[in-house]
């Protein structure tokens, strides 16, 4: 017994099966794109002081978040760029954490001689709620 084969109907499914891997492939570029997009976007919301990006870290007391510290790394790139990303980096802590840009130094960027350690700027203030 032979059995007949619909070769319209095989084409059919031929086809169906080529559009489905269109369909993924392009799929996959549109994602592809969107996650470059993405990661682009972040990259943009980094600022740069005196031309460089510094990499800051504010520390806080659990018991009194009022009272920070901040660590701007690679200082010696750029002492002025430096100490513009360590306030840049308290105005953001105290804005987001108590609504105010006001901060009392104990060692400011605007200090005379300001705390350097292994190539590394340390700030220490205190926001003003």
């Amino acid at each position: 017994m032979v059995e007949r084969i619909n070769t319209q109907s095989l084409g059919r499914r031929l086809s169906a099966c080529k559009r489905g891997k269109s369909v993924a492939m392009i799929a996959i570029v549109v994602l592809g794109v969107t996650g470059m997009s993405c990661s682009r976007l972040q990259e943009d919301t980094r600022v740069a002081f005196d031309g460089i990006y510094f990499n800051a870290k504010v520390t806080f007391d659990k018991k009194q978040r009022e009272n920070f510290e901040i660590n701007v790394r690679k200082a010696s790139q750029s002492i002025a760029g430096a100490r513009e990303a360590g306030r840049y980096e308290s105005t953001k802590y105290c804005v987001r954490e108590f609504g105010t840009s006001d901060v009392d130094w104990v060692y400011g960027p605007d200090d005379e001689t300001v705390q350097i350690l292994d190539g590394d700027l340390y700030l220490k203030g205190t926001c003003r709620v």
